[in-house]
């Protein structure tokens, strides 16, 4: 196979694809990279990219985990969907036990369980590498560490830490396992305590808009639900449906099967929004239709969970705003939106509501994560220098 040089025979009208049309990325094989495989995908007729999954922590995984793609390539010509964590089976004692705890956990969504799948599947393989076979406080540190050095963000590693303490303090203790929780003497890393992401200034609010609406009219409409109504622009947006709207009260339903929290929740739709909302006419679609689909209007097919927020890192890379999306992305528009609710002297029982927090401690601590202060006007009292 190549790594990381392209040797690309295009061709509108190819029906399959050579070895040399499949490459794997990056050159150098850093484990502290991600690694993605790139092909000419000939129905298309286009170069797609297809990203190795980061549970494949080793080298050897990561180029199994090549050879499958590459496999499934060059049999039908179409790359294969990712191989799915809740199948996995672990090997350490140990392993086995968090596992057994996890498979109790009925309640967890499908998301959350493949997220909590892959974080016990990175931890059994580190274990096995290492030939751990106990869980112990010197694993533990560990794991953590080898988790900093592979260049993961602290807010990844810091949940990682959650989770596996969370498993551990669930699983009875044994002598030749577990002898008590090992996590609880790590520490959470600092660092991952900001929101997320940063939200758009005034100036910059405008300078995206103009671009948006000109040339991506369809994904700044979708904006609006994530600034208006902090809808997540992941599960929740791509499965409101016509339903949900409620132009009546100026109401939008987030259900609880996509929803984050788990909960049937209604946010307020604010006047202006619901104005716009309203010189459209959904009385002429379906009401089990997608309320936004991937044109803007209403669509009877749902559109990929990444959908906009793929388009949105696109079109800010576009017009040469955040390349690489580091800073911002979609979610920040939610985070605009608490910014100039906050600003605009909303409450905060009502920026609870509409973030549907369930306690106002979270909500304090988002708005401190954005910069927001109970007591900022205080010191307005101070004096010019």
């Amino acid at each position: 196979f190549l790594i990381g040089s392209k040797k690309w025979t295009m061709g509108r009208h190819k029906k399959s694809l050579s070895e040399s049309e499949i490459v794997l990325y990056p050159a150098d094989r850093k484990l502290t990279t991600r690694w993605y495989v790139e092909f000419y995908n000939p129905q298309k007729n286009r170069i797609d990219r297809m990203w190795i999954g980061a549970r494949f922590v080793t080298e050897k995984e990561r180029l199994g985990e090549f050879d499958r793609i590459k496999t499934e390539l060059l049999e039908t010509g179409i790359a294969p969907k990712a191989l799915p964590t809740d199948n996995f089976q672990p090997d350490l004692a140990a392993s086995k036990r968090l596992n057994s705890a996890f498979t109790e956990r009925n309640h967890l969504k499908k998301k959350s369980k493949s997220s909590y799948k892959s974080k016990l599947k990175m931890f059994d393989d580190f274990c096995k590498a290492r030939h751990y076979t106990a869980i112990t406080e010197t694993v533990a540190h560990a794991y953590l560490h080898h988790r900093v050095e592979t260049g993961r963000a602290v807010s990844t590693i810091n949940g990682d830490r959650r989770i596996l303490k969370s498993f551990v303090k669930s699983v009875p203790y044994s002598s030749n396992t577990i002898k008590k929780n090992a996590f609880d003497k790590t520490r959470k890393l600092r660092g991952g305590g900001e929101a997320g992401r940063e939200y758009y200034k005034p100036a910059q609010k405008a300078q995206i808009k103009t671009f948006f609406q000109q040339h991506y009219p369809a994904l700044w409409f979708a904006c609006k639900f994530v600034y208006f109504c902090y809808v997540r622009n992941g599960n929740e947006l791509i499965h409101l449906k016509i339903s949900d709207l409620d132009l009546h009260l100026n109401r939008l339903r987030i259900g609880a099967s996509h929803s984050k929290n788990g909960y049937t929740e209604s946010v307020v739709i604010p006047k202006s929004f619901a104005v716009e909302l309203a010189k459209m006419d959904y009385s002429q679609y379906p009401q089990d239709w997608y309320l936004v689909g991937p044109d803007g209007v209403p669509s009877e097919t749902c559109v990929s969970v990444d959908y906009w927020g793929k388009l949105h890192k696109k079109a800010l890379d576009k017009m040469g705003f955040d390349k690489g999306g580091k800073r911002y992305s979609m979610y920040s528009w939610k985070n605009t939106g608490v910014v100039d609710s906050y600003l605009a002297r909303i409450g905060i029982k009502d920026l609870q509501g509409q973030l549907r927090h369930k306690n106002l401690q979270t909500t304090y601590l988002y708005l401190k994560c954005l910069g927001l202060f109970d007591n900022a006007d205080t010191f307005d009292v101070i004096k010019e220098l």
